[in-house]
């Protein structure tokens, strides 16, 4: 069997310590090497078939290089970008990341969570969680915990979060400014003889524009309709949902830049909320009121 390349054989051939291998190739402690060095001893390991122990590595560490990430519906097109956004931050730092998908169900949530400590995870990162998520605040003392695009309120878990309040306010005052008077807003009950309905996110905005069309309503003709997070290829729906922006793969971003400091330096303050802006996206779904109807 052909012999596995250790760290002392990637340093033998590059004429520098041990030491200095191990931190070359540790993306949290190369810091201290120049540049020069750091490619060097990294070029050489990769011709030589060099491969890291991470098991090993975990037994001295105490560290898995591992973080969770928990979503509540992989089919919903919002959470791939801030997946990608928390994985472009993660991969740089080292760390492998782990995707769980709740269904929004909170006993499968719990179980989840469990699977991850179980696992050993460095980190979590939760997209899941509840306002009042009970589970997520009693394993925030255990193991470094940001939520992305939710927070479990007076928990001080940190969260990364979009200015929801914000983006309504602005979309109200886009209707407002239409003309618009008798404005509904769909996460809620029937709103009859509307003019306008204003979305809580984009896949009610669908369903609202296909009820319209079930009841022979055009939209934006009668009626007008705003959705909200601005999703992939939200665009595309006839006649093009005016909606907010959000900045999905920058919360998993910052997100996750947030939790590799955690990790590092559990003391370390970081932002209990952060709130990032939003914008209105107009397109072909709000026009001014139609009033002859």
């Amino acid at each position: 069997m052909k012999k596995n390349i250790t760290i002392k054989d990637v340093a033998k051939e590059t004429g520098v310590h041990v030491s200095t291998v191990s931190r070359a190739l540790s993306p949290n402690a190369r810091a201290s090497l120049s540049s020069e060095v750091v490619e060097r001893i990294k070029n050489k390991a990769a011709q030589m078939g060099y491969r890291p122990n991470l098991v090993a590595s975990g037994l001295r560490t105490n560290r898995t290089m591992t973080v969770g990430i928990v979503i509540p519906d992989i089919t919903n097109s919002l959470f791939p970008p801030i997946v990608r956004g928390v994985e472009s931050v993660l991969e740089e730092a080292g760390y492998a990341s782990i995707l769980v998908n709740t269904d929004g169900d909170g006993k499968r949530e719990e179980r989840l969570l469990d699977l991850l400590l179980e696992r050993g995870v460095d980190g979590i990162i939760d997209a899941a969680v509840t306002s009042q998520d009970k589970k997520v605040t009693s394993i925030y003392e255990r193991v470094p915990i940001i939520t992305a695009n939710r927070m479990v309120f007076g928990s001080g878990i940190p969260a990364v979060i979009n200015d929801d309040a914000a983006g309504i306010k602005k979309m109200f005052d886009l209707l407002v400014a239409k003309g618009h008077e008798n404005i509904g807003y769909i996460g809620g009950p029937d709103s009859p003889n509307v003019t306008a309905i204003l979305c809580a996110n984009d896949r009610l905005a669908i369903g609202a524009i296909e009820a319209a069309n079930s009841r022979n309503l055009k939209c934006p003709d009668n009626v007008s309709i705003t959705g909200f997070n601005d999703t992939p290829m939200i665009d595309r729906i006839p006649p093009g949902l005016t909606t907010v922006r959000i900045l999905q793969f920058d919360v998993g971003r910052i997100a996750a830049e947030l939790l590799v400091k955690k990790m590092n330096d559990p003391s370390i303050p970081v932002p209990e909320k952060t709130i990032m802006p939003v914008t209105i996206v107009n397109r072909g779904s709000v026009s001014i009121p139609n009033t002859g109807n």
